[in-house]
């Protein structure tokens, strides 16, 4: 699972299905950059990870499967 599908797996798991919106909410960042880090045209900084972990408790082990490390 790549970190784009963990993220929005969470998202629903949290009764949130608009995926971007919420992104952007989280992040305080536009819809279309938050639309292009969900895409995978850009990429997401350690920061923003970080603030996604917080706000949608990833499980350890698939926050490290999804990253690739």
């Amino acid at each position: 699972m790549d970190i784009a599908k963990l993220i929005k797996q969470k998202m629903i798991e949290r009764g949130r299905d608009d995926f971007v919106t919420y992104l952007a909410e989280i992040l305080g960042i536009s819809k279309q950059w938050a639309s292009a880090k969900l895409n995978g045209k850009a990429t997401f900084t350690s920061k923003e990870l970080a603030l996604l972990d917080k706000e949608l408790d990833f499980d350890p082990i698939q926050f490290k499967n999804a990253l690739g490390s």
